[in-house]
């Protein structure tokens, strides 16, 4: 209880005075629930193009798949069990699936739409949390549209009057408190109910939701295009979120403000810059491979939207600067590297502590590999995937950089204390082990055929070496043979020669591509003091 305390107070410096004020006045204020008829549904004017397919999530009845976990639900308790994950039940309130194909029967979807509404009353459960209500609005928004444009009915009256209940309460509670992309859903989810319903209440949540997003999009998306919460999971969803609003807005003959697209525009040359040789996004940060639209879905969608789609950068360095990233290219070689700050100061809660640590794939494939991230769930395998030892990159004296505690906090936290960069080569220090009275800093060197890394340690007092004990670690990627000969390994095509190491083990450890995704694989784990050098070529 202590260290919580501790910990605690080492965390609330960094929020924002709204975050606290907000959190206050969410415990004292509820929503109003106001039952009163809502508008008729607004006029389309256009068919809206393809939207991006969810995964197949649904399979009838009442049977679903979230999270790569399948259950058939005990309907109503099923919709708030204990027995599940609050991160699957958040799913199974997003209805995301009403966009997955095959399309889920017209009729069925109706069905469920009608048994969510009976399930769930007004202010209860977790369906009545702001993000899934905004993920739910969308959602919910997105397929009637489809569905009227072909002719359909879309929603039954009841269903319609719910809609419009849940904006309500939206509305009344932006998710000030904690900010970033639940702030950004927010703003979508009183759009999409702002665009499908007619009237002066209709107008007033588009009008909140648009201004709500300009906010957003100053804030959110840096000036390399990148999502300020440095995750390419969420970077992808809110990229697919501002290209719903697009095709959306078209669709109900509403402007389309030019930011947007320059905004979208820039953010796809952030994800192409950011994609892998194999066509998926590294997993730094809360990312996972399966948790948002890949590459290829936005570049196609964008095409559909009209957007102008950036071919992949040529060879050498492409410094994504403000968002920390730095992509390496040279025929068969690809690498990213994370240089930046670990997220925003007042919202880390999808940062893990892997400063300088990097992803390397070669010939198209990777070999070197984030972690990933299993699980939102608070315990002892949140926290191995958020600590450095779960990266490519130095720990000191067993700790991490950056004070990972429950499961999205952080107290002190790991900042740049220096960076340069050019053609071939790649420095930054940062200060997260000076508590320790160390300073680590790495040098990426690149060539053609060869990366360099060298690892320093310096004493913060003297400036002298430091002779505390460190461990550098390479996460490999399932199935790369792994084999170890002195000072020297080598994995698949890869031949790395190490210096300055004291011990050199291998180990194993669980790559996690996915949520609930734990595959067996292999870690180099390379203990030093005060200056290591690895060699990786073919």
């Amino acid at each position: 209880m202590f260290r919580t305390a501790l910990l605690t107070l080492r965390t609330l410096p960094h929020l924002k005075r709204r975050q606290i004020t907000n959190r206050l006045r969410r415990k004292l204020v509820k929503p109003r629930v106001d039952t009163a008829p809502v508008g008729d549904p607004a006029k389309l004017v256009a068919e809206p193009v393809a939207f991006i397919a969810a995964p197949l999530a649904y399979h009838g009845g009442t049977e679903f798949t979230f999270l790569n976990q399948r259950h058939t639900l005990d309907l109503p308790a099923g919709w708030t069990s204990p027995e599940r994950s609050k991160l699957w039940r958040y799913h199974l309130h997003y209805f995301d699936w009403l966009s997955q194909d095959p399309a889920p029967d017209a009729g069925a979807a109706r069905a469920m739409i009608t048994r969510w509404i009976d399930d769930n009353p007004p202010l209860s459960g977790d369906g009545w949390e702001p993000y899934p209500i905004s993920r739910r609005l969308a959602a919910w928004v997105k397929w009637l549209t489809l569905r009227r444009a072909r002719g359909d009915r879309g929603l039954e009256p009841a269903q319609w009057s719910s809609l419009g209940l849940q904006a309500r309460v939206l509305a009344q509670s932006l998710e000030y408190h904690l900010m970033g992309n639940h702030l950004w859903a927010n703003a979508k989810g009183l759009i999409a109910a702002g665009l499908a319903l007619a009237g002066d209440e209709a107008r007033g949540w588009l009008d909140t939701g648009r201004a709500l997003l300009d906010q957003q999009l100053d804030e959110q998306v840096l000036d390399d295009g990148g999502h300020y919460e440095r995750s390419p999971t969420y970077h992808a969803l809110l990229l697919e979120d501002l290209a719903d609003l697009i095709n959306l807005s078209r669709a109900y003959g509403e402007p389309v403000p030019a930011r947007w697209v320059e905004t979208a525009q820039a953010m796809l040359a952030w994800l192409v810059a950011m994609t892998r040789p194999d066509g998926r996004l590294p997993l730094f940060n809360d990312a996972a491979h399966g948790a948002g639209p890949s590459p290829q879905a936005l570049r196609a969608y964008a095409e559909r939207l009209g957007l102008a789609v950036p071919e992949a950068p040529g060879d050498g360095l492409v410094a994504l600067a403000r968002s920390g990233y730095f992509r390496y290219a040279a025929p068969g070689w690809w690498l990213v590297a994370d240089a930046g700050a670990i997220g925003p100061d007042h919202i880390p809660g999808h940062a893990h502590a892997d400063m300088l640590s990097f992803e390397l794939c070669v010939d198209g494939r990777p070999l070197i590999v984030d972690t990933g991230t299993s699980t939102y769930e608070a315990g002892a395998r949140r926290a191995v995937e958020r600590g450095t030892a779960a990266h490519n990159t130095v720990e000191v004296a067993g700790t991490d950089q950056s004070e990972m505690w429950g499961a999205f906090r952080v107290a002190r936290r790991a900042r740049l204390r220096e960076r340069h960069w050019g053609n071939d080569r790649l420095r930054a220090a940062h200060d997260g082990y000076d508590r320790l009275g160390v300073r680590h800093a790495r040098y990426f060197t690149f060539a053609p055929d060869a990366l360099t890394l060298t690892d320093t340690l310096t004493d913060t007092r003297t400036g002298r070496a430091s002779d505390a004990p460190a461990v550098a670690r390479l996460h490999f990627a399932p199935g790369v043979r792994v084999v170890q000969d002195g000072a020297t390994i080598t994995a698949d095509a890869l031949r790395i020669e190490i210096r300055g190491a004291d011990r050199i083990t291998l180990a194993d450890y669980h790559h996690a591509p996915d949520f609930n995704t734990l595959v067996p694989a292999r870690v180099a784990e390379i203990a030093f003091t005060s200056r290591l050098e690895t060699r990786i070529s073919r």
